[in-house]
């Protein structure tokens, strides 16, 4: 077994679907279709957040007949 140079391991590793993707773009921008993939939306704002979990902490020992009641 032959080991790596250290440059290797500090490498990240690459996903096959981020390399499918990274190639389509690619494929495309060679072809004279310069497209840009849109970023991810984070799910919950930091506020939203905040409310959501207060929510949940205040309704946490809510008896089960009053979930089912709903």
């Amino acid at each position: 077994m032959t080991a790596r140079p250290l440059e290797e391991k500090n490498k990240p590793r690459v996903t096959f679907k981020n390399l499918k993707t990274s190639l389509k773009l690619q494929t495309l921008n060679n072809n004279g279709a310069h497209v840009r993939a849109a970023s991810r939306k984070q799910l919950f704002s930091k506020k939203n957040l905040a409310v959501y979990m207060q929510f949940a902490e205040s309704h946490a020992e809510m008896p089960q007949g009053y979930w089912q009641s709903i």
